[in-house]
């Protein structure tokens, strides 16, 4: 059998270990992998001295804002980006412009990924208020997966409501497709956002002052782990937790931006116990 690529000198990496071999390939699958002298002929031969071999990444979350936006980021720019970073195969997501909600949008989108994708790909199909009935034809049209929206994205796709959820959790279930979902609360979003946009807020750091935080009292924790460790009979206080809602500032800066992550570091190690 003659593969159509062999590399050579490459050092294998896997999950495990790493090391030397060379590897055949034929139809986009490994044929085999071994010593040099036992690979089959090929047609292409590559020298990968220096480098390491490993499987293509699987990015199962990209935005491609194509069709609707390309000028943002399209399929030839964003799978060749993904090639140069190791990764094989790509999942879009479905608020692109219209959204991938009917099998006639699925079969527009797959022709232009087709035409311009550089990797492997897949699409995910709208599940919404408004396309629960389009479920079977996207799963014919070879959706990998649904996509729900709970808030405002991209694209301005309307929410669903919890009743139409629990249909579409229904009706996606028998075809063994998987939901993602986006957890949020639209009501709680639109708030914020309006709280910021009447402050003025409309710099970067916006998004992270919207934000709500949870705060662990460290010697609550402290005390609840202590508790644990001694497999005291009594019951163990958990840590108190406090919802706060970050204070917004007015400042845009770097120097805002450094304490913020200076903030954060500071609660991470008290989360874990450390000063």
């Amino acid at each position: 059998m003659i593969a159509d690529l062999v590399i050579h000198n490459g050092i294998i990496a896997t999950a495990e270990t790493t090391f030397p071999a060379s590897v055949a390939i034929k139809g986009e699958k490994i044929l085999a992998v071994g010593a040099p002298d036992a690979m089959p002929q090929a047609a292409d031969i590559l020298d990968a001295a220096g480098l390491h071999l490993m499987p293509g990444a699987i990015d199962v979350h990209v935005h491609f804002r194509d069709p609707g936006y390309p000028h943002k980021e399209d399929w030839e720019s964003g799978t060749a980006a993904a090639a140069f970073g190791g990764v094989t195969t790509v999942f879009d997501m479905p608020n692109t412009i219209p959204p991938t909600g009917t099998a006639e949008i699925l079969a527009a989108k797959h022709a232009i990924a087709g035409a311009k994708a550089h990797v492997d790909y897949g699409l995910y199909g709208l599940l919404g208020e408004d396309t629960i009935a389009h479920v079977p034809e996207l799963v014919a049209g070879g959706v990998i997966g649904f996509k729900l929206y709970m808030g405002n994205t991209f694209g301005k796709i309307p929410s669903p409501s919890t009743g139409a959820m629990l249909e579409a959790f229904e009706v996606v279930a028998p075809t063994g497709k998987r939901v993602s979902l986006h957890a949020e609360e639209n009501s709680i979003m639109e708030r914020r956002q309006q709280r910021l946009n009447d402050a003025g807020r409309s710099d970067p750091l916006a998004h992270l002052a919207s934000m709500c935080c949870i705060y662990l009292r460290r010697r609550s924790l402290r005390r609840w782990l202590r508790r644990k460790r001694a497999a005291s009979t009594s019951p163990a206080r958990p840590a108190r937790t406090i919802f706060c809602c970050r204070r917004t500032t007015t400042r845009n800066s770097a120097a805002s931006f450094a304490s913020i992550r200076r903030s954060a570091k500071k609660k991470i190690r008290r989360r874990s116990g450390r000063r």
